[in-house]
């Protein structure tokens, strides 16, 4: 269900080596619903379809784990849609 026209939505991507956890927000934090998708490029492009069904995504923020992040990262990229990847402290320094 497409939201009305004008309602911007964020969302949060953590990435796993088969399956990548969204949640999807709206301007005021609030999470609107969450998700897990495959890892594979049909799973990138239903979690894209799924996230932009709740508005127009503004921007995406990609939890790196690894390399898990990278294809999903071009991929929104390519959409035009920004992404701000977060990376975590070594185990070590947390």
């Amino acid at each position: 269900m497409r939201a009305p026209a004008g309602t911007q939505v964020f969302c949060r991507v953590d990435t796993r080596q088969h399956l990548h956890g969204a949640a999807v927000y709206d301007k005021d934090s609030s999470i609107l619903a969450t998700e897990q998708f495959p890892t594979i490029r049909l799973g990138y492009l239903t979690l894209i379809a799924w996230l932009r069904g709740f508005g127009d995504l503004e921007r995406a923020r990609v939890e790196c784990t690894g390399s898990y992040r990278a294809a999903l990262a071009r991929l929104f990229a390519r959409e035009g849609i920004p992404v701000f990847e977060v990376t975590h402290p070594e185990k070590g320094l947390r």
